[in-house]
């Protein structure tokens, strides 16, 4: 016998009830980037090598929100065309809550705990940093996640919670904390990581 549950079917019947102060909204935007790279292989040769490539994206947005009181009921989704003729999916979420506490499921990134500054690029030599963002989101189909939020004043505590039965894939839960003050925000986490079908944990 086989069970499954759909979750869409819910969202859509949270959405109904609140169709008198429903909002839509549409947006798009084109992002071009050309990088320009020189390396030398030292010591051993000393050769030098430069490379020279544009990349880019048109990304479409939809979402959707729908209020009664302090509560509601909001959707997103992204899709990605790009440069190189392939298409993708950045986000596809749902998200219900009210003013005290809300969840989000889907296709989604959670709390970043290491933010760059606007335009910012980083090109790691040999290993690339940690920054904490194994369990942050936008999985594929063979991963489940969900993020409770709960807001207290200026705090917002978030919850991730990942999960796969799929070799390879990661999963486990990953708490962070937010507080904003101003132009102020500060924010701390910690995930534990278990990767599917192996022993490798963090």
């Amino acid at each position: 016998m086989q069970h499954s549950f759909k979750i869409a079917a819910v969202a859509a019947l949270c959405a109904t009830s609140f169709a008198a102060h429903a909002e839509m909204t549409m947006d798009a935007n084109l992002e071009l980037d050309t990088t320009y790279q020189g390396k030398v292989s030292a010591p051993a040769t000393n050769a030098r090598d430069s490379d020279l490539n544009m990349g880019g994206r048109v990304e479409f947005n939809v979402g959707a929100k729908a209020t009664n009181g302090d509560a509601f009921v909001a959707g997103r989704a992204s899709l990605l065309l790009k440069k190189d003729g392939d298409t993708g999916v950045d986000d596809m979420w749902v998200q219900f809550g009210n003013a005290g506490m809300d969840v989000k499921m889907g296709r989604f990134e959670a709390m970043d705990l290491f933010p760059l500054g606007k335009d910012t690029y980083i090109e790691n030599s040999g290993y690339g940093g940690y920054h904490a963002n194994k369990l942050r989101g936008r999985f594929g189909k063979d991963s489940v996640h969900i993020a409770p939020g709960f807001n207290a004043g200026p705090a917002r505590i978030e919850v991730g919670l990942v999960y796969s039965k799929e070799d390879g894939e990661v999963r486990g839960v990953r708490p962070a904390v937010s507080f904003g003050s101003g132009p102020v925000t500060l924010r701390v986490g910690v995930e534990s990581v278990k990767v599917v079908g192996g022993s490798d944990s963090t």
